[in-house]
């Protein structure tokens, strides 16, 4: 199955719309997956701009209804409360992909990656001014018997 055919059962059926439409769904997607291919994001930023604005209201209402219920049950607040505030994370990492889609970082190349769980020293310095270059370590005298 193509993602294409797969989001467009999924929409109908969150949707409730009827089977008819599940060809011009595939088509919508299909036509939208190959702007993407072809660089154009314009649907990309448009649907992370209307996330976020939905977020935002999600986000006043359940304050209001919070605000609403704190002097008759501080648990149905409480909740309300929690609800919000998922929902403005939510804003604010929406908010954030849709600036890394019309801003993206710049590439880096790096030549060493050190990952460590713990202290790490790493010497990046050319072989001939190690230490260990410097002092040799004389053969043990009895390896030479």
């Amino acid at each position: 199955m193509t993602p294409a055919v797969n989001a467009a059962y999924t929409l109908a059926h969150w949707a409730n719309e009827g089977q008819g439409d599940i060809d011009a769904l595939i088509v919508s997607f299909a036509l939208q997956g190959r702007a993407l291919r072809d660089g154009d994001l314009t649907d990309a930023e448009r649907m992370l701009m209307a996330q976020a604005s939905t977020l935002d209201v999600i986000f006043h209402q359940l304050s209001r209804r919070a605000a609403a219920t704190v002097d008759r049950s501080l648990g149905t607040c409480d909740a309300y409360l929690r609800l919000a505030l998922k929902a403005q994370s939510q804003c604010r990492a929406t908010l954030e992909a849709l600036s890394l889609v019309k801003n993206p970082q710049p590439v880096s190349i790096v030549r060493q990656a050190n990952i460590a769980h713990g202290p790490q020293q790493v010497n990046n310095c050319p072989p001939s001014h190690s230490r260990a270059a410097e002092r040799e370590i004389p053969p043990n005298e009895l390896l030479e018997h």
